[in-house]
């Protein structure tokens, strides 16, 4: 109801529900008549809280949850924010967010400081700034992201220390606003990730911007598609700088970059920190070097790179219309083809007299994977922490301490 802001929380668990007996939400929250700015907000003292079944319209903050007691956990399942400028905010150890929709929002979910973070089957749409945003560059983190949607919103910002995990399975994006995905720190797991028809991002990376400190930051992506995304500086699709990459079995299809790497630009390369199994570039265009990918190393040492059944058509360049290294500067970067595999060409155009499709240095040997998928296996229980897998997350049992039921 209207009147229901800025209410009193105890400072124990608490438990919001307002489904009915066929789980459907009864009840909604609104700012529109009252002079407060925000719906829930828990410091100090508070601790546990747990949202669920609802709807919340026209608030600027809908929950804010910054305790000081340790421990603390924020659950919201089932729960539409509409027209809400900042529907998640949250600082705290444990965050869950499952079946939950955001529409017409500014920063989504906001987090400063976590140790679990676990969301599962949300729809962002229709967002005027980054849907998700992790900023905590001393936090180990577990995270774990599955089935989630971005339409006409913006991307995905992660900032976590070097020992983070986390995965990202099932992820759907179409006509994002800004860049999908600009991570930095850790070691994550990027499967089934599609990426449609971007706006042009200003700067490197048109849909990931990938970074490191060659400190153990590592992505494994696998099962990827990426199309028509482009950047004004580095790398039209992909961006990586000082972090070890494989990618599997994904496609890289018409991305253009206004600079180097077509498709995909890696800087900061040390030896073993690239590979690529089983992917298409088809139709990637850069308007200097790395019509698909472009390598960059530091030095002239050597640096090897490998690569293993991978498929190059339609891509345009001055040279290296599929592999270009060294295009800025004098490196060290050498391509390893695997011996038991196949590397096709077909249609590319290199403009530059002399231009080839790969114009690095290289050679055959065997494939080594840059990367591999870290275990990280939070799940949904409803309440409390996420389960490691092992059943032993807290369950709603534990959250009736203090419940209350509306509707």
């Amino acid at each position: 109801g209207n009147n229901n802001i800025n209410v009193a929380i105890p400072n124990t668990p608490i438990f919001i529900d307002s489904a009915d007996d066929d789980d459907q939400s009864i009840v909604s929250f609104s700012c529109s008549n009252t002079t407060s700015d925000t719906l829930f907000s828990l410091t100090g003292e508070h601790s546990s809280f747990q949202l669920k079944d609802v709807t919340v319209n026209n608030c600027t903050n809908a929950i804010f949850f910054n305790p000081t007691l340790l421990d603390q956990s924020l659950t919201v399942g089932d729960v539409t924010f509409n027209s809400i400028q900042y529907p998640i905010t949250f600082s705290g150890k444990t965050l869950q967010v499952d079946d939950t929709n955001f529409y017409d929002t500014n920063r989504a979910i906001y987090v400063t400081n976590a140790t679990f973070i676990y969301m599962n089957n949300c729809d962002f749409q229709k967002g005027s700034s980054d849907s998700i945003t992790i900023d905590c560059i001393s936090c180990e983190m577990e995270i774990n992201m599955e089935d989630i949607s971005l339409d006409i919103s913006g991307g995905i910002i992660i900032s976590v220390a070097p020992g983070s995990f986390g995965n990202m399975d099932d992820i759907s994006v179409t006509s994002s606003i800004s860049r999908t995905l600009k991570i930095s720190g850790g070691q994550w797991g990027i499967n089934d990730f599609e990426v449609l028809d971007s706006l042009p991002v200003a700067g490197d990376g048109g849909a990931f911007h990938l970074s490191g400190n060659n400190d153990g930051t590592s992505f494994d992506i696998d099962g990827t598609k990426i199309s028509g995304t482009s950047a004004s500086g580095y790398g039209g699709a992909v961006y990586i700088d000082s972090a070890n990459v494989n990618i599997a079995d994904s496609q890289f299809e018409g991305c253009n970059s206004g600079f180097m790497g077509g498709a995909i630009f890696v800087t900061g390369m040390v030896t073993g920190s690239f590979s690529v199994t089983g992917c298409d570039f088809d139709g990637n265009v850069s308007p200097g070097k790395g019509g698909a990918i472009e390598l960059e190393s530091s030095g002239t040492d050597t640096v090897n790179s490998y690569f293993k059944d991978v498929t190059f058509e339609n891509n345009v360049a001055t040279t290296g219309a599929a592999i270009s290294c060294c295009g800025g500067a004098a490196c060290g970067v050498v391509v390893l083809f695997d011996s038991n595999s196949t590397v096709s060409y077909e249609n590319n155009t290199n403009t530059a007299v002399g231009g080839a499709n790969v114009s690095c240095p290289s050679d055959i040997g065997s494939f080594e994977p840059a990367a591999s998928d870290p275990s990280v296996s939070l799940s949904y229980e409803g309440a409390g922490s996420p389960s490691d897998g092992s059943g032993s997350g807290n369950g709603d049992l534990e959250w009736y301490w203090t419940l209350i039921f509306v509707g």
